[in-house]
């Protein structure tokens, strides 16, 4: 309830500021001239540490670079490092209609040769023999975990009751197993 005097407020200043600024144009103000000092000698920036290497000249789109180090050829679109043989290759893009496709031409028709895969078979639904299948074993591990449990309650030895944990919880595995 509260904004709208707020704003009715708010709208009323910029458009006060908006008309005083139109009326009452700012003149701009002339740069103060400084003198010049008389030609002072320009310190140059101090050295780098470890100064970093000029960027490699930017390739030509047209051009390769055939590199040889310890007698294994590498192709680049840059430079070769420093120490290694380099041999600069001109790409020529035959004319159009030569017999030696371009690349561009050569990557379409591989592309549309390119084999169709079909998609993956969908799995076959699930049968109700299958669920019910299921939810009987369920119940039976869990009859199974209920009698080892009523068992366990009675005064045992220590070697009978580790024998009733163990078939405990590999019922309880299977139970898991079949995500019941």
């Amino acid at each position: 309830m509260k904004e709208g005097p707020v704003l009715l407020i708010a709208l009323l200043l910029t458009a006060a500021t908006a008309w005083w600024s139109a009326e009452h144009p700012h003149a701009p103000e002339a740069p103060a001239e400084t003198p010049t000092p008389a030609a002072a000698p320009v310190a140059p920036p101090p050295a780098l540490a470890n100064p970093m290497p000029p960027p490699p000249p930017a390739a030509r789109p047209d051009q390769a670079y055939r590199c040889l180090r310890g007698g294994t050829p590498t192709f680049s679109d840059r430079p070769c490092a420093p120490g290694e043989a380099q041999e600069v290759i001109t790409l020529r893009t035959p004319p159009p209609g030569s017999p030696t496709a371009s690349y561009q031409e050569q990557y379409e028709r591989l592309v549309a040769d390119r084999p169709v895969v079909p998609p993956p078979p969908r799995p076959a639904a699930r049968q109700h023999d299958e669920t019910d299948r299921k939810a009987a074993e369920c119940e039976h591990w869990l009859a199974v975990i209920r009698d080892i449990d009523t068992s366990m309650r009675q005064p045992q030895s220590g070697p009978m009751m580790d024998h009733f944990a163990a078939r405990r919880r590999a019922a309880h595995d299977r139970r898991f197993t079949l995500g019941c």
